[in-house]
């Protein structure tokens, strides 16, 4: 004979509460676990691609991809440090060429106002036909 199980018979499962360093160390171990990104040399002609550090040098890496990197480059650096890391990297970047302004405001549909480096500056004007 067949038992029958009704919703009545299930128990309601509590949620586990996790200590907080075990959910920083499964992020960091996730972070870990990324390949880092596949770049070509066209932006990195005078770096030692196989000895720069991905994590170290964010910044440069990602301002350098943007401002001179082919669209695969860019792929893999938003892949790598996610698409907030890339964005408020260059918000905040001190200058940037104009390729890397296109780029990043129509990828993330970002305006002038935003960046930095144009905030009260004559450059802010000259960048608004982009």
């Amino acid at each position: 004979m067949k038992k029958h199980i009704y919703q009545a018979d299930y128990q309601p499962i509590q949620a586990l509460k996790k200590p907080d360093f075990f959910c920083n160390f499964v992020i960091m171990q996730n972070k870990a676990s990324i390949q880092k990104p596949q770049l070509s040399r066209r932006a990195f002609w005078d770096v030692k691609l196989d000895e720069l550090d991905f994590d170290q040098y964010a910044k440069f890496t990602i301002v350098r991809v943007f401002e001179r990197g082919s669209s695969d480059d860019v792929r893999e650096v938003v892949r790598y440090y996610g698409k907030d890391r890339v964005i408020k990297t260059l918000l905040f970047a001190e200058q940037l060429m104009p390729r890397a302004f296109v780029l990043s405001k129509r990828l993330f549909h970002l305006s002038n106002e935003q960046y930095k480096c144009l905030t009260g500056t004559l450059r802010a004007k000259n960048y608004s036909m982009y």
